[in-house]
Parts: structure tokens; sequence; C-alpha cells
């Protein structure tokens, strides 16, 4: 981790800026809250050391960002350098939630996921179709506010801070539609698959906070072997996605025409489908899942018989 020189609590930046409280921080970089002066107005601080190798990608990056308009993605209000720290100024997120505080006790309804899914996917496709991509998705870059809205953390601006963002817009748009059913995975069973997908093109990541997802031959367990009450496409799509093979989704606006239609409103409670989470005792974790093509068959199967 980073300790960002001359930041702390009643530091000011670009003579506006007035530091107040560190809320999280990264290998490159540290978020604060602050306010504004001359707006007065509360925003949220990136920070980083301005001669840092992330430095002018993460500033270039987060110009680029503020020009996408979509009320899904946090804005960018600002970006600036002063006294050797670099820093990118957010929209302030007041009384969000973010994905990965919502897991902390298990899993949430189907509906749910599918729609916080659906929605980022729908942002991230936008994006991507001005070159910029996320590449760097966890269940901490989802967010919901208070009224429901769905909200994306850190388009372009992580993957600089994180040096991830150097691959094709054809290979980053895949990694942005694995990227978010990772998350759409973790949203149903509380826990996270680390796992490398395109032959370890795209990699596993780092530890997110929730209890890893546990492992089977070819990949992870299938969310359904985790929870119950989940839906046979969230099912078929995690389990295509983060298997060996190279299949799923091939961008986030192919992920989001899978998953349609969704709520527009939050579901009225998040363990409405009973999902529950089993146990360790009840998991089986050297149970081998069929092929997807079985799967696919048993669903059609299913789908026929009701």
């Amino acid at each position: 981790m980073t300790h960002v020189q001359g930041v702390g609590p009643g530091s000011v930046l670009g003579g506006r800026y007035a530091v107040t409280l560190r809320t999280s921080e990264g290998t490159h970089h540290e978020r604060w809250r602050a306010n504004d002066h001359t707006l007065e107005r509360e925003v949220v601080l990136v920070c980083f050391p301005s001669a840092s190798s992330v430095a002018a990608p993460a500033l270039d990056a987060a110009r680029r960002a503020a020009g996408i308009e979509d009320p899904r993605l946090v804005r960018v209000l600002d970006v600036g350098t002063d006294r050797g720290v670099g820093f990118i100024v957010e929209e302030p997120l007041t009384g969000a939630t973010p994905l990965s505080h919502l897991l902390q006790s298990g899993g949430l309804s189907a509906d749910e996921v599918r729609r916080l899914t659906g929605e980022a996917a729908t942002a991230l496709e936008k994006a991507g179709h001005r070159g910029l991509h996320h590449l760097a998705l966890t269940p901490s870059s989802l967010l919901r506010m208070p009224d429901g809205a769905v909200k994306v953390r850190g388009l372009a601006t992580e993957a600089a801070l994180t040096d991830t963002d150097r691959l094709s817009d054809e290979r980053a748009s895949r990694a942005d539609a694995v990227g978010l059913v990772k998350i759409a995975y973790a949203g149903l069973t509380g826990r996270w698959p680390m796992v490398s997908v395109d032959d370890g093109l795209i990699p596993a990541g780092a530890p997110v906070g929730l209890e890893p997802a546990p492992t089977i031959v070819g990949g992870v367990a299938a969310p359904s072997e985790i929870a119950v009450g989940v839906p046979n496409d969230l099912d078929l799509i995690c389990r295509m996605t983060l298997a060996s093979g190279n299949r799923g989704p091939v961008s986030p606006g192919d992920l989001a025409l899978q998953i349609a239609p969704w709520a527009s409103e939050q579901a009225t409670s998040d363990g409405a489908t009973g999902i529950r989470l089993r146990s360790r005792e009840e998991f089986e974790p050297t149970r081998v899942l069929p092929a997807v093509g079985a799967g696919a068959a048993a669903v059609g199967a299913g789908a026929g018989a009701s």
C-alpha cells in the first residue's frame, strides 16, 4: 500500500479541495473525502504521487472518462497536480454502499444481481464505444445508492492506477465482460471466483475481501452448487465464462443482452429468492460439473417440461 506524502486531514489540493478523511488505499493511490471550497460541496479525491509511473496514465484516463455522460458511471469532476501529488476529483456518493459490503452476509436475490449486473454492463458498453474500459472490476467497483441506483466507480482510472490497462479494445471488452460475470457470481453466492480465464490472458486477480469460491476441475463450482434459487441462465453464463474454453460473453453489451430483461428498480428484499449459502460440510469440493453442452441441454429440457 502507498502512503501519499503531503496528503492528510487539513491538506488543501489545487487551492480548493480540503482533505478530511481517508476512506481506502490501494497499491499506488489513496481515496479521501474532501470539501470543495469553491463550490461548497463534498467531493472524493483519488490521490497518488505525481512522480509515480502510474500518474500520467491515470490523469489521462480521468480526463477521457470525464467526457462520458452516463448516470451509472461515477463522474470525474476535475484532475490536477499539486506539490508532488496527482489527484482525481470524483462526485460524492453520499449513502452509497459498495457491493462488497452488501455481500458480507451472503448472496443477494437473483433479481437484484441481474439488475446490478445489467445496469453496470450497459454503462460499460457505452464507455467501450468511446475506447474506455474498466479492467479492474471487483465488488467494490459497483455501488448501490440509497434510491437503488447503480454506480460504477473507477472507469479507466482504476486500470491505469493498477497498471493493467495494456489491452486491445477487443480484449479489454472481453476482460470487462468476464469481470462482470465474476461480480454476478459473487452477488449470487457471496464468494469470489479467483480463476484466470482465456488460457491465462485474463488473470485471476487479487483477493477482494470475500471468501474464495470453491475450485473444481476446470474452474470454480457453479453458483447453483453453492446457493439455492439461482436462475438457469445466470448459472450457465457463470459456468461457461469461468471455465476453460474461451466461452461466454465477449463484451459488456453482449452480457447485457444475455441476461435481459431486468427490473428498473431495486428488489424489495435482498433475500426475496431465498438464497441460502451452503456450509463447507454440505458442499462437495470434488464434484465435477457436467459439460456446458450437457448443462444447456438440461436447461432446455427443463424449460420444455414446464
